[in-house]
């Protein structure tokens, strides 16, 4: 990637305007591309988690990882939203319900979920 060259504009003159001109256009080229390469649509945030993802997620959330062996205690006494996979013993998390948990102040009292 090329320096965009920084130029006063006390040094242009009417005898290198066609230069200063040219200077001007290349930077503003340059500045594109890196204004586009750096563009990046965000990753879309998946809506569905395992354990290891919840842990993760509640840790960016909270400030706090919380154990495996936390997590399930809530899945036993039913304290955390969850959704048991069909095909097997894993859970699974739904963070659109974890962050409506979240909001709740970690209570599933009165908390209303949808699929």
């Amino acid at each position: 990637m090329e320096n965009i060259q920084l130029a006063t504009f006390d040094d242009v003159n009417f005898n290198n305007l066609p230069k200063a001109i040219e200077s001007v256009i290349h930077n503003q080229k340059l500045l594109m591309e890196c204004f586009i390469n750096n563009l990046t649509p965000p990753k879309p945030r998946p809506t569905k988690t395992n354990l290891t993802g919840l842990q993760d997620y509640l840790k960016e959330q909270t400030g706090k990882k919380p154990a495996r062996q936390t997590l399930y205690g809530m899945v036993s006494s039913r304290k955390i939203p969850f959704i048991k996979h069909k095909n097997s013993k894993e859970l699974v998390f739904n963070l659109n319900h974890i962050d409506l948990w979240l909001e709740n102040g970690k209570s599933m009292r009165g908390l209303k979920l949808e699929d």
